[in-house]
């Protein structure tokens, strides 16, 4: 997949962005406050999708994979991107046909840059 497949409009989940801000919440920096106006803007500029914790925990890959993984996997099946840095995740979805990035490949290859 080249840029110029990527999509402009990106899509997350909760779980997504509750893993981001805990994330984010770990950081030490004096440039905390920045940081989380910074994600706050962001979120505001997302798709976010909602997939029932409930549902996801039924699904086959749930005990593999956990909650935002799992919630993953099912919201590809509308055919989005993923840009993951998750070995494991990619992987998976790679290997079933899923358009998938690695964020790890991109920042070596310098497409980040």
């Amino acid at each position: 997949m080249n840029s110029s497949t990527i999509p402009n409009r990106i899509v997350t989940t909760p779980n997504i962005l509750t893993e981001a801000s805990n994330l984010l919440g770990n950081c030490s920096t004096p440039d905390q406050g920045k940081l989380w106006k910074v994600f706050a803007s962001k979120i505001e500029t997302l798709g976010e999708k909602y997939l029932d914790s409930q549902r996801v925990s039924k699904t086959p890959m749930f005990s593999k994979f956990g909650l935002t993984d799992s919630a993953i996997i099912e919201l590809v099946r509308e055919k989005y991107l993923v840009l993951t840095d998750d070995a494991a995740l990619f992987q998976y979805l790679e290997k079933n046909g899923i358009d998938v990035l690695n964020f790890t490949h991109l920042r070596k290859s310098n497409l980040l840059a």
